[in-house]
């Protein structure tokens, strides 16, 4: 259950186990995400805090995601009421100031997987079927291209083939879907 509350003695008085801010976009403010034992807090959106239940989070789902801004982490919490938490590994500090966070993403990330793993019958997966079969189909492709433009000896269109047939080799590891162990989490997918 999500609750939005003013935050009370009780909230103040726990000891956090981790925390970690970022901000997403240009649109939007920065939020700081503090993790309890029991719950997890997220100040900066809004005037009051939102309180989410960690007995309530049915999954948790690592990625690793590239895009045109770059390479990041992205770890997904799902709810019961459907509404899906979203936590990157970057924080957009301005125009052409994209930070990387991940020194201090990893360690809320893991820190979270451990409360979490508390919970019976909750999910924790890493991985992305799609970006997986894309790697997958798209590797050997790119590598049959890289290789007809070398026998045509088109050089610097094998060289951009080759470099994109790299990019899709080493996402293969990274995208592979999988249960992941909350005291272990495989190291490809957290910075």
């Amino acid at each position: 259950m999500t609750i939005a509350a003013p935050a009370t003695d009780t909230d103040t008085s726990a000891t956090p186990l981790a925390q970690y801010s970022f901000r997403r976009s240009a649109f939007e403010q920065e939020q700081t995400y503090t993790l309890y034992a029991d719950r997890l807090v997220i100040t900066g959106q809004v005037p009051t805090p939102v309180v989410h239940e960690l007995a309530n989070v049915r999954k948790i789902h690592l990625k690793y995601d590239r895009t045109n801004a770059g390479a990041h982490y992205r770890c997904l919490i799902d709810a019961p009421n459907r509404r899906r938490l979203s936590i990157v590994s970057k924080h957009w500090g301005g125009i052409g100031n994209v930070q990387d966070r991940g020194d201090t993403y990893a360690p809320f990330v893991r820190a979270l997987l451990v409360a979490v793993s508390r919970n019976p019958g909750v999910k924790l997966k890493a991985g992305s079927i799609p970006n997986f079969v894309a790697a997958l189909v798209f590797t050997p492709v790119l590598a049959l291209l890289t290789a007809l433009a070398v026998m045509m000896e088109s050089w610097w269109i094998a060289l951009g083939l080759g470099a994109l047939t790299l990019t899709c080799l080493t996402m293969i590891p990274r995208t592979r879907p999988r249960t992941i162990d909350p005291a272990n989490p495989p190291a490809n997918v957290l910075p």
